[in-house]
């Protein structure tokens, strides 16, 4: 039988758990760890996920923060901007369903100037001289000039990703967009 001080010492210390050979999980503690008297590991025992000891925040200087604005703003270069009625998608990534369309404009070529500080102010963009139907605009989509979904987001007439000054739209009139910013996150 062993003495109380050849007994293990349960201390908990970060350990390098790599779970594929390119993304090391490096001073994330996943494990506890009892060492022995002479500091040798006796037993590793796997914490639960919401156990590790993770921290997350990240943060973009602005030339970073700029090369992503501008990165994703080029890809408007000649692209659209749809304005539906009806609920927005999941994501970006899925399809346009029964959603009505309600306006379509045209982003300039360049799309957007330069970023400054992680924000991009969008070139003129091109009025839907005749909107295609009636409705309550509620959400938009920024597509590439193929028509690839880039981003979409909320309308509204206030505090939403794309405010206008009234969201009834008709059938038949003219739709203009003044300004739009783009803000790269930065945390």
């Amino acid at each position: 039988m062993r003495k109380a001080a050849d007994r293990p010492t349960r201390v908990a210390s970060p350990v390098h758990v790599s779970v594929s050979p390119v993304m090391p999980l490096l001073g994330k503690q996943l494990c506890e760890i009892e060492r022995g008297d002479k500091g040798q590991i006796v037993r590793a025992t796997r914490l639960a996920k919401e156990e590790w000891a993770v921290a997350h925040n990240l943060k973009l200087a602005n030339a970073a923060a700029n090369a992503g604005a501008d990165a994703l703003c080029a890809l408007l270069n000649g692209g659209k901007l749809q304005i539906y009625g009806d609920s927005q998608p999941a994501d970006a990534n899925a399809a346009v369903g029964a959603q009505i369309l309600l306006a379509e404009l045209t982003f300039g070529n360049p799309a957007f100037a330069a970023a400054l500080g992680g924000e991009a102010e969008a070139n003129p963009i091109t009025a839907d001289a005749s909107t295609n139907n009636t409705g309550t605009a509620t959400w938009f989509r920024a597509l590439k000039s193929d028509g690839t979904e880039v981003f979409d987001g909320s309308v509204g007439m206030s505090e939403c990703d794309l405010n206008f000054n009234r969201v009834a739209i008709r059938e038949g009139e003219e739709m203009t967009v003044i300004s739009i910013t783009y803000t790269q996150p930065k945390a």
